[in-house]
């Protein structure tokens, strides 16, 4: 899955309707929620929106006719296999309608448009793991590990423990090697599993 690295904006004029996008990565729904209502623009005719954080994604028509603005930005959004992003479109109305139809093409491929000026990146997932070593072993996690990030650590009594963020993917063959050079006396717990960009 991919993001956007950065914030965008675009402008689409469609049969005298203005369009104006704007699009923002996001980790949580609070992230969103934020985003929406600080960007709505009160001089719109419509503020319609979408976003999709992992499985959960939400949309709305903000009074367009069901189902002709916000599944179609989100329909934008999977189209081109976006995660952790949010999307609303401002509408003033030109004087011109559109139809169902019409105004359906002109949410998504604005959307679309506006996407395809921003880079993209893909989304790592993480896991943060939290092991438990002896005194003696502690040097182990210090060697060179690729894709770790220790976010903390502390000695107690005779036991070294240190808590790491790591790529997903990585996790088997650090415990191995952990385990490995620690004689099989170590002990991982998963904290916490996350998707990082």
């Amino acid at each position: 899955m991919r993001t956007i690295d950065d914030v965008c904006k675009y402008v689409k004029l469609v049969k005298k309707s203005r369009f104006l996008v704007k699009a923002v990565s996001v980790n949580h729904v609070y992230e969103a929620d934020n985003f929406l209502c600080s960007n709505k623009n009160s001089l719109a005719t419509h503020n319609c929106w979408a976003y999709r954080i992992n499985d959960l994604y939400r949309f709305c028509d903000d009074k367009e006719p069901f189902g002709t603005a916000g599944r179609p930005i989100l329909q934008a959004i999977d189209g081109l296999k976006l995660n952790k992003i949010a999307v609303l479109v401002a509408r003033w109305f030109g004087g011109v309608k559109l139809g169902k139809g019409g105004l359906m093409r002109a949410y998504k491929s604005s959307v679309e448009d506006c996407l395809s000026q921003v880079n993209l990146i893909e989304i790592i997932d993480t896991v943060i793991i939290k092991c438990i070593l002896s005194v003696k072993d502690a040097h182990i996690i210090y060697n060179p590990c690729e894709s770790i990030s220790i976010i903390s650590d502390s000695f107690n009594n005779d036991s070294y423990e240190f808590v790491i963020k790591i790529q997903k993917d990585k996790v088997g063959d650090l415990k191995n090697r952990i385990n490995k050079l620690s004689k099989d006396n170590s002990l991982f717990y998963c904290l916490d599993s996350t998707k990082t960009n």
